[in-house]
């Protein structure tokens, strides 16, 4: 993971790359109000369950297609893309999907099966999107013409001769389909296979295009309907106040509680999420590297006190049982706690549960054992593994008084920064700050503290802004973190890792003055707001089977809908270092100062 130096408005013009060419359909786009009237003209249609016989034109000016999704109780039971734009795509999408669902629909086939299909109406969830004019797409190869089109934001078309097909973004993400993945299925739907793109202009005149979409999904049934990017609702900086953090970080130790292995095997809890499949990925237990950072952001949580009080005793059972089960060796199984990076974390977690005052057991449990030591290893791991042992050291020489481990530890920190140049550094992050911090408590300057600050303006030199995003309409990216380049040029869960530890900056005055504070509070903001946009709430999930499983984990990226069990724990970690900055940046304020909790 390394920083590069481009500016982040550079990289986020590439988000939406335009090639001008001549468009397909008439000038301008559907309106927000337009699309909203031609849903409601849907809903009207799915309640009645009557689509008229006759053609009627509900179609926004501009409108070059449309894509009628029905769902109950989160399955599809009807679908239907139309590709005109004679005015009557959202009419005919509705009447095909209405028809779909027809079929689909578990009523009895009798005499008053219509009476029951009506009967049911009020159950459906209605999705639609209407798409504007296409943009001719101008490449050489098929790979080339998918990094032109915003992942899970636009839609791709082919056209050969008289025909054309389209998908749709939120078909795509409901299925996780990269652009290309969504070319190849047009091509397909035209009958030709994904051969070199130029043989298929030669043999058959292939035109590739892109498109833009108004998007209008109901979270639930019969609710009213939210304007959607990349299937889900963008999500403003202003939602982010303490009391939301809270409600945020309490919604991702259910959505960690809900992965907790059914079985009783010491599994612990289970790996990625794929929710269009609702499946785990691997089958089994997540990961040793994974449970253990999930223990380590339980613990933190717990010893931190935001969470809510219902809560606690099911998190500290979690906790306690992802410990146990990761000191489980089963017969043939390598013992994960002879890798360093889990055994550090392990150790974290340990550490944080008997230091922390929020999270010791009820009085008449038995004690939390002391952490074991992490001894250093005959050849040096990888960088990133190293600061979580340096972490691991630092604190638990604190809890146990040995010096030789804050020794051990002070010297693997100087170590790591000296090799290590400030753009590599979020790669080490939040850990190496983490350990840094520790080792430095009480004292009145921070070593480190020039390359700490210059780790900060790197970082928040690649976040974008909303300047960068709303020309592109990309809103749902502010906040983000842009890391490599090329197709990898766009923010994902990692941006996670430096936030983190820039929310344990901002409150020690060691690394940032009063005077500085508000500006990169503003971009510590941002930051969070990505990762709540990251989390599947209500919207996103709309579009899953399972929506309990799915709700609230944090998704590999806005147009990646894998759910990785780091993401949801690093997201903890980053919601229980910014409430902590804000307590503490509060803690010596009058209350008159502080702002209102909604």
């Amino acid at each position: 993971m390394v920083l590069l130096g481009r500016n982040a408005r550079r990289v986020a013009a590439t988000l939406a790359l335009v090639v001008v060419a001549p468009a397909l359909g008439q000038a301008g786009s559907p309106t927000p109000r337009e699309a909203m009237a031609a849903f409601h003209e849907v809903e009207s249609w799915v309640r009645e369950w009557a689509v008229p016989d006759e053609p009627v034109s509900p179609d926004p000016a501009g409108a070059t297609g449309a894509c009628v999704t029905l769902r109950l109780e989160g399955d599809v039971v009807g679908r239907a893309t139309v590709v005109s734009d004679a005015g009557d795509a959202v009419w005919r999408a509705s009447r095909a999907a209405l028809a779909q669902a027809s079929q689909a629909m578990p009523v009895e086939r009798d005499a008053l099966r219509r009476e029951r299909l009506r009967a049911l109406a009020p159950s459906v969830e209605i999705d639609l999107q209407i798409a504007g004019p296409w943009t001719p797409i101008v490449a050489e190869t098929l790979t080339e013409a998918a990094l032109t089109v915003a992942p899970a934001r636009q839609g791709v078309a082919a056209r050969a001769g008289e025909r054309a097909e389209a998908v749709f973004p939120g078909v795509m993400a409901a299925s996780n389909m990269t652009p290309g993945d969504g070319i190849t299925a047009a091509l397909g739907a035209l009958g030709l296979a994904p051969t070199p793109l130029a043989t298929l202009r030669e043999e058959t005149g292939l035109v590739l295009y892109r498109f833009d979409v108004q998007h209008l999904t109901q979270p639930t049934a019969g609710a009213e309907p939210v304007f959607l990017t990349r299937s889900g609702r963008v999500v403003s900086t202003r939602e982010i106040t303490p009391a939301s953090l809270r409600r945020f970080g309490d919604r991702l130790t259910i959505n960690l509680i809900r992965r907790r292995w059914p079985g009783e095997e010491p599994f612990g809890v289970q790996g990625t999420y794929l929710p269009w499949r609702d499946e785990y990925e691997p089958a089994g237990a997540a990961e040793p590297l994974d449970q253990a950072l999930t223990a380590y952001a339980l613990a933190r949580w717990l010893a931190s006190g935001h969470g809510s009080p219902e809560l606690r005793e099911p998190v500290m059972g979690l906790t306690r049982r992802i410990l146990r089960d990761l000191a489980i060796v089963g017969e043939g199984e390598a013992d994960p706690t002879r890798d360093a990076a889990v055994a550090s974390l392990r150790t974290l977690a340990e550490v944080t549960l008997t230091m922390g005052e929020g999270a010791r057991p009820p009085a008449g449990d038995a004690p939390v054992a002391p952490a074991p030591m992490v001894q250093p290893d005959a050849e040096p791991p990888p960088a990133p593994v190293r600061a979580i042992r340096a972490l691991a050291n630092a604190q638990n020489a604190r809890l146990r008084g040995l010096d030789e481990l804050a020794d051990a530890a002070r010297a693997e920190v100087r170590d790591l920064f000296a090799r290590t140049p400030p753009a590599s550094l979020p790669a080490l992050s939040p850990w190496l700050m983490f350990a840094e911090l520790a080792l430095a408590q009480g004292a009145d300057r921070v070593p480190s503290a020039v390359a700490l600050r210059r780790f900060r303006e790197q970082v928040e030199s690649r976040q974008i802004t909303l300047a960068d995003a709303a020309p592109t309409g990309d809103e749902d990216l502010v906040g983000g973190v842009v890391f490599g380049a090329g197709d990898a040029a766009l923010p994902t869960w990692h941006t996670l890792r430096p936030m983190i530890a820039l929310a344990r900056m901002i409150a020690d005055d060691r690394l940032t003055s009063p005077e500085e504070r508000p500006a990169h509070l503003a971009r510590l903001l941002d930051g969070v707001r990505f990762a709540r946009q990251l989390a599947a709430d209500d919207a996103v999930c709309a579009m899953f089977p399972d929506r309990d499983r799915a709700r609230w984990g944090v998704r590999a990226a806005v147009w990646d809908q894998r759910q990785p069990v780091q993401a949801t724990a690093l997201a903890l970690l980053l919601v229980t270092e910014t409430l902590d900055a804000v307590d503490a940046l509060t803690a010596d304020r009058p209350e008159t100062d502080r702002p209102p909790e909604p």
